[in-house]
């Protein structure tokens, strides 16, 4: 059972990806390093919070690699509403699942 939160001070951060306030206990990861934004041709350095959702979230994401990142993003472009910015008539399939063992994309 969570602790009831009493004050507004009880909140010393906030999840750096969903946005909810933190206290110190709730806190479950943290990530500093370089930060590069590629289209302002900038570079600086970045720290990040996260609550326990965010955190499994991001593991989740990191540990599953290329491959579930690659399924990830068929999934999203074959969809029937799909609200990424590219935009396909045709249904994308790897060679791969096709068993023929190759990787490139077949439209």
């Amino acid at each position: 059972m969570r602790e009831r939160i009493q004050s507004r001070s009880d909140f010393t951060d906030y999840c750096s990806l969903c946005g909810i306030a933190l206290t110190n206990f709730e806190v479950t990861a943290d990530i500093q390093g370089n930060l590069i934004l590629f289209d302002e041709k900038t570079t600086g350095s970045i720290q990040m919070s996260l609550c326990a959702d965010c955190k499994n979230k991001v593991l989740e994401i990191a540990l599953g690699g290329l491959n579930a990142a690659i399924q990830r993003r068929l999934n999203i472009d074959n969809a029937p509403h799909s609200h990424t910015k590219v935009k396909r008539t045709k249904k994308v399939t790897f060679k791969d699942d096709e068993g023929d063992g190759g990787a490139a994309p077949k439209i």
